[in-house]
């Protein structure tokens, strides 16, 4: 549990605002420096630490830089029908870059997954940077662990469609389901696909309910079922092993055969 060191000359500074940024709490955790916890204009709330917030290196909850960011997009001009916008090596840029690549450019592997299933870019998006921009915002923090995910994975990129999200939390949202569609009700071994269950957080492959021909019902992971590595609850090996040792028995309980003369 973490210790906060707390000490009264900072704490008459609470509800001084700096900036966008109005300090709701200070606090110090141990062999740390001392943090804020601060309201910004927005109305969200933003931790920071303290010195930064007082040498200005932070000034908001971020909305200040998507702020300016539009301002300077809606200045956007074209020239030779491209945009110049100033923000071609940003995360957001590459992004933009990547979605329509993957949609209409067959020469990427992963296009059969895209642009292969019909998925699109709209028309709004397309051709226009400064239109995705707006719509989607800045990439939350870290930038490195978000990506951008369609909400409905048969639908296109288009806004309503989309949103920031973890790595993680997007292979939740895996074509999982695509691969695995039509299984219910099939059969593999002794083994019956009843339903496709959810997928469990931290767990790589996917689970089913199935139905063994004894009755039993289990739920071992889908690939499991269908290379055959899973193909019954375990009856088949208790049948199997039963069938060895009667027939261990039956050998030791054999005559022994009639001495030639």
């Amino acid at each position: 549990m973490i210790e906060y060191i707390e000490n009264e000359k900072f704490q008459d500074l609470i509800g001084k605002k700096f900036n966008m940024l109005t300090i709701v709490e200070i606090y110090k955790p141990r062999d740390r420096d001392r943090k804020c916890l601060c309201r910004c204009d927005c109305g969200k709330m933003k931790k920071c630490g303290f010195y930064d917030l007082k040498a200005e290196k932070t000034k908001s909850c971020g909305c200040l830089h998507l702020k300016k960011a539009i301002e300077r997009l809606s200045k956007v001009h074209k020239k030779n029908s491209v945009e110049i916008h100033g923000m071609a090596n940003t995360p957001e840029y590459r992004t933009w870059g990547r979605i329509k690549t993957r949609c209409y450019n067959k020469a990427r592997k992963d296009y059969p997954n895209y642009g292969g299933r019909g998925i699109k870019v709209c028309d709004k998006w397309l051709n226009s940077f400064t239109e995705f921009y707006i719509d989607m915002g800045e990439k939350p923090e870290p930038k490195h662990l978000y990506s951008l995910d369609r909400i409905d994975n048969d639908g296109d990129y288009e806004p309503g469609n989309c949103r920031w999200i973890t790595v993680k939390e997007q292979n939740n949202n895996t074509r999982l389901i695509d691969f695995n569609k039509g299984l219910a009700g099939k059969k593999f071994n002794r083994l019956t696909i009843k339903q496709l269950l959810p997928i469990i957080t931290g767990e790589r492959n996917r689970r089913c309910l199935c139905e063994c021909e004894c009755g039993n019902t289990l739920t071992p992971f889908i690939s499991c079922v269908k290379r055959g590595h899973t193909k019954s609850c375990g009856c088949l090996k208790r049948e199997s092993c039963i069938n060895n040792i009667t027939s261990k028995k039956a050998m030791n309980h054999q005559e022994p055969a009639a001495a030639s003369c």
